[in-house]
């Protein structure tokens, strides 16, 4: 008899690739904008539209570029590679959920990545990206205009070869994206 773990997983699979299919020509799109180049890296953030309901989807890419002209390469884990940098209009820091409640919800990230904790080499000019959808790592439900800009560790291309057992690591910045919340509209009909 299959756990309940391993069907749950499963299904989450069998999910997530379907979602992967459904914006696979979304998934292809390279960020248009890019953070400040630094230490052989760039860091990109694109989002699929700019004005949602209170329940769209958030769909975004995250992509590293090696901005090199040699390979270079980064760890890779997933989702937890990123701070997300997430500020309302006033200016104010949208906190995110917790794992726990994140991963209860069946929190969905397409990768087109190696398995999780891998060390990956970029080639020059080339990058990897990944796709998720905010709502699984924040509460959008106020109407309101909002900035993300995400920050993510690469090594220290100094420290290669000259730390004995890891090399160390800086932090990279993406350019920054702006979306809207609109208002909800089922507060607005249950009023008429």
């Amino acid at each position: 008899m299959k756990s309940k773990r391993s069907v749950n997983f499963a299904f989450l699979l069998i999910f997530s690739l379907i979602a992967f299919q459904q914006n696979s020509s979304w998934a292809e799109k390279t960020p248009e904008e890019w953070g400040t180049p630094s230490n052989g890296f760039q860091l990109g953030l694109a989002l699929q539209g700019g004005k949602f309901s209170d329940e769209d989807p958030i769909s975004i890419i995250i992509a590293t570029r090696n901005a090199d002209d040699q390979p270079h390469w980064i760890m890779q884990s997933g989702i937890n590679d990123y701070e997300f940098i997430l500020t309302n209009e006033r200016g104010e820091f949208i906190r995110r959920k917790p794992d726990g409640v994140r991963l209860g919800k069946g929190m969905i990230e397409s990768s087109a990545w190696n398995p999780p904790l891998a060390q990956v080499q970029i080639e020059p000019g080339k990058q990897e990206q990944l796709q998720t959808d905010l709502r699984t790592l924040f509460s959008l439900k106020t109407a309101g205009r909002y900035q993300l800009t995400i920050i993510r560790s690469v090594p220290d291309l100094s420290s290669i070869g000259k730390v004995k057992h890891k090399p160390k690591f800086k932090n990279l910045l993406s350019n920054s994206v702006e979306f809207s919340i609109l208002p909800s509209t089922k507060s607005q009909a249950g009023g008429e």
